[in-house]
């Protein structure tokens, strides 16, 4: 997208069905009010899963989305199916990097140093 910043529609996208949906309104709040001025409109979207509406007009979307739905690829591949520019990582970037196991065997496939750890298994935990 080649548009000046000044001329952007811009949905903030925040909520979201996980247990960290109040900090993400707070966050989202935060966005819109940081944007205020600097785009030409800007407009919180409250979202609780994948059937969302956004203004008609929106050029792209600000995922203030915070854990499940908004960080994990979920997000990211319904803007994608409806073709709207969005903020931050794409689908499989996201997919990848909410898994932590997963994450930490690409980091280290790569050569990047990681920390020791373990992964503990829930049914381990009593």
């Amino acid at each position: 997208m080649n548009k000046d910043v000044s001329r952007l529609n811009v949905a903030v996208l925040a909520g979201g069905p996980g247990n960290e949906r109040t900090v993400s309104m707070a966050s989202g709040k935060g966005v819109v009010k940081a944007l205020q001025g600097v785009v030409r409109n800007v407009e919180l979207v409250e979202i609780s899963g994948a059937d969302f509406e956004l203004p008609g007009d929106v050029d792209v979307c600000f995922n203030v989305v915070h854990g499940t739905f908004g960080e994990d690829g979920e997000l990211q591949a319904e803007l994608s199916r409806r073709g709207i520019a969005f903020t931050g990582a794409r689908e499989m970037s996201s997919r990848l990097a909410f898994d932590k196991v997963k994450s930490k065997e690409h980091f280290v496939s790569y050569g990047v140093c990681t920390p020791k750890s373990a992964v503990v298994m829930i049914d381990d935990c009593h």
